[in-house]
């Protein structure tokens, strides 16, 4: 973590002011009857309502309401007590004009934001709103901008000014509260590629919670999160101590941090934090064989070079489909094999065939034949597994549609949560866990599988060492062995094995046997 101490910037209550001489129209405006004139103007950047920008200057929003008072020798003076003014087409209006007269010679003018119809103040001390500050509480919830500039107490105090023949009012506001802004960490990935578009990708942290204690009280807040700058910021009571505690989640791990202060953050001043680094930028040309990571980061494969230790799987195809965007809308930028096969889960009450040999990771596909499970005869069609050409004896072997035809499998009623294609693909979901960015595991279709293939050398160049080269096992002498499975259709009760140079094989569902190794897309 880096920590950073800044002031706030100041905000005026500006009117237009003239360092002029006292001249024969400003003594009779002194004594006749005048509107006090008052304007509001900033350098901030506008986020709604009245909100602080990156140099933590505000700039108010139409609507927004602040009070006045006048005092002169320690009482109020004129009535003007409380006063509502709103800022109406760029400009404050005061909702009661107040008319300036000599009455008002030497009264200092105060000012706060936001309004509230019945204001802590006491004219007679040296810092009239002391009370108002001590017993401000910023909102638990500051999400909105509404919420948060609602905590975001101001005041100030100055003489009106007399020129040009009109009195105006400049007030310089101070933030009577301290904020905390936090950046977590996250990484943005641009693609240089020349051949093929893709969009930034962006690894960030999700599900974001914060606690706030005071005096060991906790309470559980809600800061504002700020577009602009990507920062959470939350205001909190002045020279107080306190701890937050911050939890969020990167590329699906947990992570915790923790900020104290012991002595409180003073007043009109706010601490910054990176939490790991903040936001980090990488410019990259991915290619097929990079890794992708269980913290949903992207790292390109160089040859001697070391794997990360979180390695998920390898890039094999750039881009992904219309059927997994329409799922998952940010997953358009590749699809990723999974470094190893799924090892074989039975359910205990269901009967598992003996002759896998000492091969513990052979599956059958299912345990039950879809074309006698009572459903109608046609159900493949029925239920979306019918090919592009509209018919099913050869299927489409040419459609880059695994993880949609994966969808179909895992929600087909006559498939029930004891056949192993869901227990193998639950299993190994449960042991790998993927990044929330992810379409999550799926079976590549025969297709994908025919794409892997042309790319072994590259793709196993990649795994070596890190995970299994493309088709381990293929050695396997078990009755029955298909190859490695696909969520392709050969028929209406069988399944596209892939063997490689071998073509499509017929692998009936719930007697021939072979390899389960997932796909996702990111």
């Amino acid at each position: 973590m880096r920590l950073y101490q800044y002031a706030f910037a100041t905000l005026l209550l500006l009117g237009g002011l003239s360092s002029v001489s006292c001249s024969k129209e400003e003594t009779a405006a002194r004594d006749s009857h005048y509107v006090l004139e008052i304007d509001l103007t900033d350098s901030g950047i506008a986020m709604g309502r009245a909100t602080t920008d990156a140099t933590y200057a505000t700039r108010f929003s139409e609507g927004d309401r602040a009070g006045l008072y006048a005092v002169k020798a320690g009482v109020i003076c004129n009535g003007i007590e409380n006063r509502s003014m709103t800022y109406t087409d760029g400009a404050w209006q005061l909702d009661e004009e107040v008319l300036y007269s000599g009455q008002l010679e030497g009264a200092t003018f105060y000012a706060y934001y936001p309004y509230n119809a019945t204001s802590n103040f006491t004219p007679a001390d040296t810092d009239p709103f002391a009370g108002k500050v001590t017993t401000w509480e910023p909102a638990p919830e500051q999400t909105s901008a509404t919420a948060y500039t609602e905590s975001d107490l101001m005041t100030g105090s100055a003489a009106a000014v007399l020129g040009g023949g009109r009195y105006t009012l400049s007030i310089p506001m101070q933030h009577r509260m301290s904020l905390i802004a936090i950046e977590l960490p996250s990484a943005i990935y641009t693609f240089n590629n020349t051949d093929v578009t893709l969009a930034p990708y962006a690894v960030k942290a999700v599900e974001p919670t914060f606690t706030l204690a005071y005096d060991g009280a906790e309470t559980t807040v809600a800061p504002h999160y700020d577009e602009a700058t990507g920062s959470y910021r939350l205001l909190v009571k002045p020279a107080t101590p306190c701890t937050l505690v911050g939890r969020f989640l990167l590329g699906g791990k947990g992570r915790k941090y923790t900020l104290d202060f012991p002595a409180g953050i003073a007043e009109n001043t706010y601490e910054a934090y990176e939490i790991d680094g903040g936001v980090a930028n990488h410019t990259m040309t991915l290619k097929v064989g990079d890794y992708y990571c269980a913290d949903g980061s992207i790292v390109s494969y160089e040859s001697g070079k070391a794997a990360p230790s979180n390695v998920l799987g390898v890039v094999y195809h750039l881009g992904t489909t219309a059927g997994i965007q329409a799922k998952h809308p940010d997953c358009t930028h590749a699809l990723v094999y999974a470094l190893s096969r799924s090892k074989r889960v039975v359910p205990s009450d269901v009967t598992d065939a003996t002759d896998y040999g000492e091969d513990e990771y052979l599956s059958i596909w299912s345990t039950q034949s879809a074309a006698n499970s009572g459903v109608e005869k046609e159900w493949y069609a029925n239920y979306g597994l019918m090919g592009d050409n509209n018919k099913y004896d050869t299927s489409d072997l040419t459609t880059l549609n695994g993880f949609e035809l994966s969808d179909i499998w895992l929600h087909l009623p006559l498939i029930n949560e004891k056949d192993f294609a869901q227990v193998v693909r639950a299993t190994h979901a449960a042991a790998v866990a993927t990044p929330g960015m992810t379409s999550g595991w799926y079976i590549p279709s025969y297709y994908e599988l025919t794409l892997l293939n042309e790319q072994l050398s590259t793709l196993n160049a990649s795994l070596e060492g890190v995970g299994e080269v493309l088709w381990s096992g293929m050695d396997s002498s078990a009755s029955g062995f298909i190859g490695y499975w696909s969520s392709t259709m050969r028929a209406r009760s069988a399944v596209c094995g892939y063997k490689p140079n071998e073509g499509a094989i017929t692998a009936y569902l719930n007697d021939r046997k072979g390899y389960f190794r997932f796909a996702l897309a990111f």
